[in-house]
């Protein structure tokens, strides 16, 4: 009987350790390298988030788009930014902030 038990709390460590290096290589945001104009509006929306500022989100959402009409940032990266910009207009503030702060932890290396 203690092979056995052995065996599945060998198994349950074995399970929790690739759950655990699953979501670190999946990188749990996935943003990857993003230009630097994305990085700008990704922390005025860590700000705009974090002050819970919904009178700026409109204002942060031209400028968005503004950028991506002119090149500066690619429809991906406008994309996510745009879905921050959704989520605090939702008023899921937390989780807007945590997305902001992501593009940004993204970048180091």
């Amino acid at each position: 009987m203690r092979d056995l038990g052995g065996l599945v709390a060998g198994s349950w460590r074995a399970a929790l350790l690739m759950a655990v290096f699953g979501m670190a290589s999946a990188g749990c945001g996935g943003y990857g390298a993003v230009s630097p104009t994305t990085y700008e509006y990704a922390k005025a929306l860590y700000s705009v988030t974090n002050r819970q500022a919904s009178d700026r989100l409109d204002e942060v959402s031209s400028q968005i788009e503004s950028a991506r009409t002119t090149g500066e940032i690619s429809d991906e990266e406008a994309g996510w930014l745009n879905d921050i910009v959704e989520q605090g207009r939702a008023g899921d503030w937390q989780s807007a902030n945590q997305a902001a702060r992501q593009i940004m932890e993204d970048q180091v290396k």
